[in-house]
C-alpha cells in the first residue's frame, strides 16, 4: 500500500498519504526488512509527538547550547545580515538570465549564514554540501545498506576531522563568531555542536527555501499575492511549511505496550509519524491540497512540536520568510525551466535535487 522508497511515491507522496489516511491510518509496514508502524492522521501523530511513551532516538536529542544558539533571539539579530546575504545573491545571478535556485539561492543562503556563525572559511561551504546528504543517513528513518553506512561513517569522519582542526584554530585565535564565544564546552563537546549547528541550520532552510520556491512557481496567483503584499511572508512560509513540509518523517520508539486508537503498538517497536500526510489531513485543514498563503488554521506539525520541535525551525522560517520574499519581489517573471524535476532520494527529507528557472525582471 506504501512505500516510501518507491520513485513514483518520492515525486508525489501526497495521494499515496490520502490513501493510507482512509484506509489504513495506522498501518503495520515491513520496509527494509524492518516492521515499523506508519500512522498518517493529524492528531494521531500529534499525539505519539506529544506522548513521553514514545522515545525520540538519541542522536536527535536537543542539546542545550544548540538550542540556546538557534533560539528565536538570536536567530531574529541575524535577520539584516541574511537580507544582505539574499540580496547579494539574487544580485549575482540576475545578469545570467537562467539559474538553478537550490545551487544557487537554497543552499547558499543557509550555507552563508552557518559559515558566519561558525567562523569557517565560506570557500568550505561547498564541502559540506557534498557531506551533509551523507552525514545525515544517520537520521533517516529504517536500516541502511552496508553501502550507506559506510557512506555515513566517511562523511561522519571528514566533518569530525574538519571541525577537530577548525576548533583547534578558534581555541588559538578566537573571533567573534559564535563558536569563539562558546567557553564552556570541551573540544569533543565543540565539535559536537558544529555538527548540530550544521545539521540543524542547513538542511532544513536548504529543503524549505526550495520547496517554497517551487511552490509558489506553481501557483502564480499565490505569489501575486506575496509580491503585493510582502508581509504575507509569515503566513507564505508557515503554507510552504505545512503543503510540502521539508521533513516528511519522524520516528519514535515504543518504551511500553501503547494503545493508540485502537491498536496496540508494541515496546520497542518504531513508529513513523508521517508528517508530510499529518498537514495534508482534511479532518483538520480545508482543502487541505489547495496552497494558500493566506490560510489560517491549526498549525502544522512539520517541525514537530514540544520539547523535540526542531532546533533548526527559528533560523529556518526566518531565511525563508527573507528569501521568498525577496526573489517573487526582484523576478515578478519568474518560471520554471522546461526540464523534468528529481527529488533528493532521501525518506526524510523532502526537497529537489536542483530547481532550473529562467529569470525576468
Amino acid at each position: 500500500m506504501f512505500d516510501p522508497r518507491d520513485p513514483a511515491c518520492r515525486d508525489d507522496p501526497y495521494p499515496h498519504y490520502a490513501r493510507l489516511r482512509s484506509e489504513a491510518p495506522f498501518l503495520r509496514a515491513f520496509l527494509g526488512g524492518e516492521e515499523v508502524w506508519l500512522v498518517s492522521h493529524y492528531e494521531s501523530c500529534l499525539r505519539i509527538l506529544r506522548d513521553r511513551r514514545f522515545r525520540i532516538p538519541p542522536h536527535l536529542r536537543p542539546r542545550g547550547p544548540v538550542a540556546e544558539v538557534l533560539g528565536p533571539r538570536f536567530v531574529e539579530s541575524l535577520r539584516p545580515r541574511v537580507a544582505e546575504i539574499a540580496t547579494d545573491l539574487l544580485d549575482r545571478v540576475q545578469e545570467r538570465g537562467s539559474a538553478d535556485l537550490v545551487a544557487e539561492f537554497a543552499f547558499e543562503v543557509p550555507a552563508r549564514v552557518v559559515c558566519e556563525m561558525l567562523g569557517v572559511p565560506l570557500r568550505d561551504r561547498h564541502l559540506f554540501r557534498a557531506w551533509l546528504p551523507e552525514f545525515a543517513r544517520d537520521l533517516e528513518p529504517g536500516p541502511a545498506s552496508p553501502e550507506e553506512h559506510a557512506r555515513c561513517d566517511a562523511a561522519s569522519e571528514a566533518l569530525c576531522a574538519y571541525f577537530e582542526e577548525h576548533v583547534r584554530r578558534r581555541r588559538a585565535g578566537p573571533g567573534r563568531d559564535v563558536l569563539s564565544s562558546l567557553n564552556g564546552l570541551d573540544d569533543a563537546g565543540l565539535v559536537a555542536l558544529c555538527l548540530q549547528i550544521l545539521g540543524a541550520a542547513c538542511e532544513t532552510p536548504m529543503a524549505l527555501i526550495a520547496n517554497g520556491a517551487l511552490a509558489l512557481l506553481r501557483h502564480p496567483a499565490q505569489r501575486r499575492r506575496l509580491r503585493e503584499d510582502p508581509g504575507l511572508a509569515v503566513s507564505a512560509v508557515e503554507e510552504c511549511l505545512r503543503w510540502d513540509s521539508p521533513v516528511q518523517i519522524t520516528c519514535r520508539i515504543a518504551e511500553e505496550d501503547v494503545f493508540l486508537d485502537g491498536v496496540v503498538i508494541e515496546r520497542g517497536r518504531a513508529v513513523w509519524a508521517l508528517l508530510g500526510s499529518a498537514n495534508r489531513d482534511p479532518a483538520v485543514f480545508d482543502d487541505p491540497d489547495a496552497f494558500e498563503i493566506e490560510r489560517d488554521g491549526p498549525p502544522h506539525l512539520s517541525f514537530g512540536c514540544g520539547e523535540h520541535v526542531c532546533l533548526g525551525a527559528h533560523l529556518a522560517r526566518m531565511e525563508a520568510q527573507i528569501a521568498l520574499r525577496l526573489l517573487v519581489r526582484r523576478f515578478p517573471e519568474l518560471r520554471l525551466a522546461d526540464v523534468r524535476l528529481v527529488r533528493r532520494a532521501s525518506l526524510l527529507f523532502r526537497s529537489p535535487e536542483s530547481l532550473p528557472v529562467l529569470l525576468a525582471h
